[in-house]
């Protein structure tokens, strides 16, 4: 007489095989590999949980190991590293505000204005600046570069010629 409730059960090596798995292999691909379907290895994994609890220590390993390597790459400076690790384990999330050239009058002080209000808004935005406002910004950075530069020359002369 055969039942359709039939229990599965795992052989040693497949026991003593979980913890390796674990570390590289979802629970529904070590189910394939046992040669059952993954409720099948859930069910087993319910009915003894010690399974269950090597599995899961294989699988943590990898993963407190590619975490302490995030970690090591994100406080040495790697900035992809630095928010992965934000995204993912602080839940963080990096909204981006957009300035067009449109958002302001001609005049630079008014550019500004909207330039600093938006990268400082209230909600904690970073600003995503476009190739006009960019190259406006950066011409404004070098005629005030270059104003210091001419005055810091004219009082040279100055001092020279009193």
């Amino acid at each position: 007489m055969t039942s359709k409730t039939a229990k599965k059960y795992l052989t040693t090596d497949q026991i003593d095989s979980l913890e390796t798995l674990g570390r590289t292999l979802s629970i529904e691909r070590v189910a394939d590999r046992f040669g059952m379907n993954k409720s099948t290895l859930y069910s087993i994994f319910r009915e003894y949980p010690e399974y269950f609890q090597r599995y899961k220590k294989g699988a943590s390993t990898v993963s407190e190991q590619i975490a302490n390597s995030l970690i090591d790459n994100a406080m040495s400076g790697d900035t992809t590293a630095q928010i992965f690790y934000l995204k993912t384990k602080d839940h963080w999330r990096q909204n981006a505000v957009k300035i067009k050239a449109s958002d302001y009058k001609d005049d630079n002080i008014d550019m500004l204005s909207v330039i600093i209000s938006k990268i400082m808004g209230e909600d904690g935005c970073e600003a995503e600046l476009d190739n006009a406002t960019l190259n406006t910004l950066n011409n404004l950075i070098k005629t005030k570069n270059e104003l210091s530069e001419l005055n810091e020359l004219k009082l040279r002369l100055d001092k020279l010629e009193g």
